[in-house]
């Protein structure tokens, strides 16, 4: 798959920059376990960038996270499963046009506390 295997470990290490490329390609492969980590900053850059998991994705921060695009639209769809959108104190759902929410069987606009506006 990636050619002859070195015994041991491969270590490649600078003081101010490493970097690795590839003219056609070039990948990063643990059979375990592959990460991209950083201090400050880590980017997956591309004219069209992906993350996947053939089991699980996720996207995780400890201050916020946000999916944008800055042109044309975005969306959050699961192809077979549900779809859930949580938070802890509020969630808030605007659109400088319209808000448009259905659903085939039903749609359900519900409070605990009774009140809906």
């Amino acid at each position: 798959m990636l050619g002859k295997a070195i015994n041991g470990q491969v270590k490649i290490a600078a003081e101010t920059f490493a970097s690795m490329s590839g003219m056609l390609g070039a990948s990063i492969y643990g059979h375990l376990s592959a990460s991209v980590t950083s201090m400050l900053s880590a980017s997956v850059v591309g004219g069209t960038a992906s993350l996947k998991g053939l089991k699980w994705a996720s996207v995780w921060a400890k201050a916020g996270v946000s999916v944008r695009t800055a042109k044309g639209s975005a969306s959050l769809k699961s192809d077979t499963g549900k779809v859930s959108i949580n938070g802890h104190e509020e969630v808030n759902i605007a659109s400088v046009g319209g808000v448009n929410m259905g659903g085939d069987k039903y749609a359900e606009l519900k409070s605990m506390s009774g009140h809906v506006f």
